[in-house]
């Protein structure tokens, strides 16, 4: 569950971090072509204002834990664009660990079922009296990827199998 929570942080993560890069971008704009930046901010909780921003070389960013520090807009995009980068690459590690264990689990039902099946064919052929009576089952079973290899008490080869 902890990957998944991981993995859910990190999708809402990326497209913020896109949004702030869009912001700090904006600034840049405007100051390039001569216009004022109005921006609206929240003053207190449902209270706005408008302000005018004719020209800024720096923003604030909002690094967590109530701390904001200020950096010029080339160092805010720059650190922006490591965080995405980082973040995006966190992803799809994240991504492909959790594909693996997938195809993990898959392959444990797969052996389980295997070896249950197994164990209901021994009891047939137990039933029909085929065997005999001495012979107890299986005592352990030895389970690898993609390989299943069946031991009985004496710890003597009953069945190999494998998943194709």
């Amino acid at each position: 569950m902890k990957l998944l929570a991981q993995q859910r942080h990190l999708q809402a993560k990326i497209p913020d971090i896109e949004k702030c890069l869009d912001i700090v971008a904006t600034p840049q704009a405007k100051k390039s072509s001569g216009e004022a930046l109005l921006a609206d901010f929240e003053v207190f909780e449902g209270i706005y204002s408008r302000a005018r921003i004719e020209d800024t070389d720096s923003v604030c960013l909002w690094l967590g834990a109530n701390v904001i520090l200020e950096y010029s807009c080339e160092e805010a995009t720059t650190r922006l664009q490591k965080n995405l980068e980082n973040a995006k690459a966190s992803l799809e590690v994240l991504v492909a660990d959790l594909q693996f264990l997938r195809e993990q689990v898959t392959i444990t039902w797969v052996m389980i079922a295997h070896v249950y099946n197994w164990d209901v064919h021994q009891k047939r052929i137990r039933q029909a009296g085929v065997l005999p009576k001495t012979f107890k089952g299986v005592v352990s079973a030895r389970i690898m990827v993609g390989e299943c290899v069946l031991l009985n008490e004496s710890m003597t080869l009953i069945s190999p199998f494998s998943i194709r």
